[in-house]
Order: C-alpha cells, then sequence, then structure tokens
C-alpha cells in the first residue's frame, strides 16, 4: 500500500509539474506578445512625436528671420517633451515696423503642439492684416479661440486657452506697442528694466468663455519710446517656474531678470541648461532676447 501511495504521490507530482510548464510556456507566449504590441504602439508614438517635431521645427521662424530685423537675437525653444505648446513667430518690413509675438497654449506635448500650432496659424494670418495693430491681432486670435471651443465638449472647452503677446516695433513713430493677457515681455535698458506706459487695461482672458470674469483686467495696451529700450525679453511661464539645481526653488522673475547679462554672455540655452541642472522640466519653457 505505501508503494502505491508513493507512486500515485510521484504521478500526480509529475502531471503538476507538466501542467505548471504548460502554464508558464502559455504565459511567456502571452508577455511576449504583448511585449510586441506595446514596442509597435511605443514606436509608433515616437514616430509621430519625432514627426510633429519636425513639423513644429518647420513652422516657427528660423533665427535668421529675426536677425534681419533685429540687432541680436537670442532663443531659447525648450520643449517639455518632444513636441510644445509654446509658439513664436516675427514679421515685418524690417525698415518700417516689424512685430513679435510669443503665446503658450494649454497644455504640453502632443494636445498643446496641436492648440500651438491652430494659434500659429490664427495668429499669422491676422499678420497679414494691413495696418493691423497688436490689439486687433491678440483680439481676433482669443476670439478664434473661444469659436474653436464652442462645440467642444466641456472639459476639452476648459482646456483651449492661449496666452499671447503682441509686439510691434515701429521705427517711424520710434515706439514699440504691445498688446498682451499675459506677463511675458520685459523691456530692458542697459540690463535693468524699464516700465512703459500702460496706455489701456482691458477685458481679457485667455480664451475659455468662463475664464471673462475671474480674468476681466489681465489684458493691457502698452508703448515704449524706443530712445528708452534697447532689449526685450519675451518669455513663457515655463521658463520662470523652472525648479533651478542649485536651489531646488523656481527660477521666479526677479532671478529671470538679473540673469540677463549672463544670458548675453553664455547665451540663453546654455544659461538655461545650467540653472536648470538635473532637476526635471516643469513646462515647455521659451525664452526670446532680442536687442532692438
Amino acid at each position: 500500500l505505501s508503494a502505491l501511495e508513493s507512486f500515485n504521490q510521484e504521478y500526480k507530482l509529475e502531471k503538476l509539474n507538466r501542467d505548471l510548464a504548460e502554464m508558464n510556456t502559455s504565459l511567456q507566449e502571452m508577455v511576449d506578445q504583448r511585449t510586441f504590441q506595446l514596442n509597435q504602439k511605443t514606436r509608433r508614438l515616437q514616430n509621430g512625436l519625432d514627426f510633429g517635431q519636425l513639423m513644429q521645427k518647420n513652422l516657427l521662424p528660423r533665427t535668421e528671420d529675426f536677425e534681419r530685423r533685429f540687432r541680436s537675437v537670442e532663443i531659447l525653444f525648450q520643449p517639455h517633451t518632444a513636441v510644445s505648446g509654446d509658439f513664436y513667430t516675427t514679421k515685418g518690413d524690417c525698415e518700417t515696423h516689424n512685430y513679435i509675438v510669443i503665446g503658450d497654449a494649454t497644455g504640453h506635448g502632443i494636445a498643446g503642439a496641436f492648440l500651438s500650432t491652430i494659434c500659429l496659424g490664427y495668429v499669422k494670418e491676422h499678420l497679414k492684416k494691413v495696418h493691423t495693430t497688436p490689439l486687433d491681432i491678440l483680439t481676433a486670435t482669443l476670439q478664434d479661440i473661444r469659436t474653436l471651443g464652442e462645440f467642444s465638449s466641456e472639459t476639452l472647452k476648459n482646456m483651449i486657452s492661449v496666452e499671447l503677446t503682441v509686439a510691434c516695433v515701429d521705427y517711424e513713430a520710434n515706439e514699440m506697442v504691445f498688446a498682451s493677457n499675459s506677463k511675458q515681455l520685459i523691456c530692458l535698458k542697459n540690463d535693468c528694466r524699464v516700465e512703459p506706459e500702460i496706455v489701456e487695461k482691458f477685458a481679457c482672458c485667455t480664451g475659455e468663455p468662463d475664464a471673462r470674469e475671474n480674468l476681466k483686467h489681465r489684458g493691457i495696451m502698452a508703448r515704449i519710446n524706443l530712445n528708452e529700450v534697447d532689449c526685450v525679453l519675451f518669455h513663457t511661464d515655463g521658463v520662470r517656474d523652472q525648479f533651478l539645481e542649485s536651489t531646488n526653488r523656481k527660477m521666479g522673475l526677479k532671478r529671470l531678470i538679473n540673469d540677463v547679462p549672463k544670458m548675453k554672455e553664455q547665451g540663453v540655452s546654455e544659461w538655461f541648461r545650467k540653472l536648470k541642472g538635473n532637476q526635471e522640466s516643469t513646462d515647455d519653457a521659451t525664452l526670446l532676447l532680442i536687442d532692438l
């Protein structure tokens, strides 16, 4: 009887081992198949990001486009991921007046890039119009953004917004006029901040229809004589909100302004890289340092 029980136990154990081996083989096949599927999706996603990055790079103006219009320019364009919700552009006849535009569409990554591309398209269309003012371009673009969200779900509607600054350097009038719904522009003289004249404050929002009350005093139109300014700093909030390796704190506006001489000495990309260090990117970061 003992020999029979021992045989039965060995048989059961052998069968259990065979079943476990078959189960492991089946599980491994499932893991291999899922890994293959995930790798395919990852490759498709990466290809999409690479293509989006290429398209975005070609939609933005080249450094030479700024250099034809201004004495010098330094450009930082650092997406949080491969593509960015930030955008910028320039246009003008070089001799009499030149526009500078910077914007920050909601979000980053693919969603932010799609929205920034749409916003940039709106801006470029409005820049084609003759005798248009920075305020005209700002308000028309924001209206386009509101229209874009009219037929969206409530969730998407609240995500469709843009912070936008439009400046025009008018050499004939010897002044720079700008309109903005965000604090993206700093005027400088000998690397020190100078305050422009506020011409008007007006009801303005970043694009969301429900934000009008909260942001009704956000919009400003201002001007400054070109004799009072020699450099302008355009930036999105991803620059001043970036955590710095040396302090583990956000850069902030004061540090941003104080570091202008370092930007000019090191170049804005190298300056930002050193300050950021090993800290992760907080957001898309874009900065234009332009000598008028």
